[in-house]
């Protein structure tokens, strides 16, 4: 019975003091928390951060579909073939494959 006492209390003690450490915990406070950025892991400065974002948001379009986390349409993404490689590659298929493509693609059928 000891032990489970002494056991409970060393993970309640152990659990306590990883909270604590943490950037932000429960704090009995108008807000209910704490933050401790100043304690935070090391890596990147508030500064660092800040420049990262503004040149994220640098180009309108391309922070529009990140930060919304959609898909981006075919139109803003790049391509590494011309138009007349597609064109091309549109005249080399065989007829098995156009077939597929008209029934894949037409509706109704």
């Amino acid at each position: 019975m000891k032990i489970r006492h002494v056991a409970a209390l060393l993970i309640l003690g152990a659990t306590t003091t990883f909270v604590q450490a943490a950037p932000w915990h429960i704090e009995n406070t108008e807000i209910g928390y704490v933050t401790h950025t100043g304690e935070s892991a090391p890596g990147k400065s508030a500064d660092e951060v800040h420049q990262e974002l503004l040149a994220a948001k640098s180009d309108k379009r391309e922070w529009y579909f990140k930060n919304l986390n959609i898909a981006k349409p075919a139109w803003t993404q790049k391509s590494t073939k011309t138009r007349a490689q597609v064109i091309q590659e549109m005249e080399d298929m065989s007829p098995e494959e156009k077939a597929w493509l008209k029934e894949v693609y037409t509706p109704g059928s």
